[in-house]
Formats: C-alpha cells, sequence, structure tokens
C-alpha cells in the first residue's frame, strides 16, 4: 500500500509513481520528496523491507533524481543499485519488495538515465 501524507489531486504534478501489481498512484508536486516506511516521509510504502527513510527524490541542476538514503537493502533504479541517478519516466524504482514506475514528468529537462554515482 502506498499512501502520501500530503494528499495531492493535482493532475499536472512533476511526477507521478505508480505501484506495480497494486493500481495505486501517488501524485509528487513538491520536491524534495522521501520515499520510506517510517513516520516523518513525504510518501510511505507499507512493505517491511523498506528502510523507514529509503529514497528521496529531487531536482538537481534541472534534474529529477533519486537518492538513496543509505537504506538497509538499498534502492534500485531499472533493477540496479544506485545511490543517486536521474530519473526519467517509464523507470522502475523498487523500494523494498515494491516497484514503482516512474511517470508523467513535467520537466522535460529530463530525458535519460544518467548515474550520478552508482553503488558497487
Amino acid at each position: 500500500m502506498l499512501r502520501r501524507r500530503i494528499e495531492s489531486t493535482e493532475p499536472n504534478s512533476t511526477i507521478r509513481l505508480i505501484a506495480e501489481n497494486q493500481n495505486e498512484r501517488i501524485h509528487i508536486d513538491s520536491l524534495p520528496t522521501v520515499i520510506g516506511r517510517g513516520p516523518g516521509v513525504d510518501v510511505v510504502i507499507d512493505d517491511r523491507w523498506a528502510s523507514r527513510r529509503n529514497c528521496e527524490i529531487k531536482e538537481v541542476d534541472g534534474a529529477i533524481v533519486v537518492r538513496d538514503l543509505h537504506s538497509r537493502n538499498g534502492t534500485l533504479l531499472n533493477g540496479n543499485h544506485v545511490t543517486e541517478s536521474t530519473l526519467r519516466s517509464d523507470d522502475r524504482l523498487t523500494i523494498g519488495m515494491t516497484t514503482l514506475v516512474v511517470e508523467g514528468f513535467s520537466n522535460t529537462a529530463v530525458n535519460q538515465n544518467e548515474p550520478i554515482e552508482q553503488a558497487v
């Protein structure tokens, strides 16, 4: 289950996250946004394998990036562990056992995955 601490009904949000196999959508219209299973995060994932503060989505130099917050099981982007990497539409972000499909960028500057730093 996916929950947003502050609900948004904004149709032109920066990003939409869609939980695979759950038909749940979360609209992210402000950055940075912290994702995890604990209190105080912006998007709550009901997944015991996710860290309390697993990752954040933020803007860096006009690009939307995901950054792992030293989570126990890591943050995966399209199946690869990342510490920080550029996001684009149709990417698959895995947090714990939950995979989220990234959709609907209104920021056209994001057009390719560019690893900023990758974990080995």
